[in-house]
C-alpha cells in the first residue's frame, strides 16, 4: 500500500496496523499452496472375465488338446499397479459342465505382470507374461465293441508359462473392456487316462502358438 494516497489525517496509529495488515495478507497468499488439478491414477484394478476354453492348446497344453473345451469359462481378474506401466496380474478361471452321459471341470489360475504401452490413452495396449497352472477332469459313458458299457475318464494337469497381449478400451472413468488372447504358451503337462481296465498315462514339455482370446470388464480404482 502506498502510504501517500492515505488521508492526511491518518495518524501513526493507524497507519502502522494497515501496513502490517497488508503485508501479512501478501505474505499468506503468495504461501498457499497450489492445488493439484491431476487425477490420482488407480492402483489396483478388479474385473469378471469370459474366456473360450479352459484347456488344450490355449489351456494345459498340447498333450491335454483332448480334454479341450468350446464353453465359455468364466473367471476373476486381480490387479496391483507396480510403476507406472507395470501392474503385477492375477487371474483365476473354472469351469464345470455335466450332459448326462459326460462331464468335466477344470480350474485354471496365472501370476504375472503386464506393461502398459500407451497409460491414459482411450484405448491401451499391453503385452503380459505370466505363470500358469491349472487342472482338468473329462469323462464320458460309452460302450465297448460287444455291447458292454464303459467309463473313460481323463485327468490333466500343467504348469507353465505364456506370453499374450491385452487391448482395453476406456468406456468411462475408471471402467473399462479388455480383450485379451494368449499367443505363445509353453508347458509341462501330465495327462492320465481311463477306460475299463484299460489305463494310460503321457508326460513331456509342450510349446505352442495359441490364441485363446477372454472378453473382461475392469473396474479401476
Amino acid at each position: 500500500m502506498n502510504a501517500s494516497l492515505l488521508p492526511r489525517t491518518l495518524g501513526p496509529a493507524v497507519l502502522l496496523p494497515t501496513l502490517l495488515l497488508t503485508l501479512a495478507t501478501t505474505g499468506a497468499s503468495a504461501a498457499a499452496p497450489t492445488v493439484q488439478s491431476a487425477v490420482e491414477p488407480p492402483e489396483w484394478a478388479l474385473g469378471a472375465s469370459v474366456g473360450l476354453g479352459l484347456v488344450g492348446l490355449g489351456g494345459l497344453g498340447g498333450i491335454g488338446a483332448g480334454l479341450a473345451s468350446d464353453t465359455l469359462v468364466p473367471g476373476v481378474v486381480l490387479e496391483r499397479r507396480l510403476a507406472a506401466r507395470w501392474w503385477l496380474l492375477t487371474g483365476l478361471e473354472a469351469s464345470y459342465a455335466d450332459l448326462g452321459e459326460s462331464d468335466s471341470r477344470a480350474l485354471h489360475a496365472r501370476i504375472g505382470v503386464r506393461y502398459v504401452l500407451d497409460p491414459g490413452a482411450p484405448v491401451t495396449v499391453a503385452p503380459t507374461f505370466a505363470l500358469v497352472g491349472g487342472t482338468a477332469y473329462a469323462g464320458q459313458d460309452g460302450f465297448t465293441s460287444d455291447g458292454t458299457s464303459v467309463r473313460t475318464e481323463s485327468h490333466a494337469s500343467s504348469v507353465g508359462a505364456e506370453i499374450g497381449l491385452d487391448v482395453s478400451l476406456a468406456v468411462t472413468t475408471g471402467f473399462a473392456l479388455r480383450l485379451h488372447t494368449t499367443l505363445l504358451t509353453a508347458r509341462w503337462t501330465s495327462l492320465g487316462t481311463t477306460s475299463g481296465d484299460d489305463e494310460t498315462r503321457l508326460e513331456g514339455v509342450t510349446a505352442a502358438l495359441a490364441l485363446r482370446p477372454t472378453l473382461a470388464a475392469v473396474l479401476a480404482f
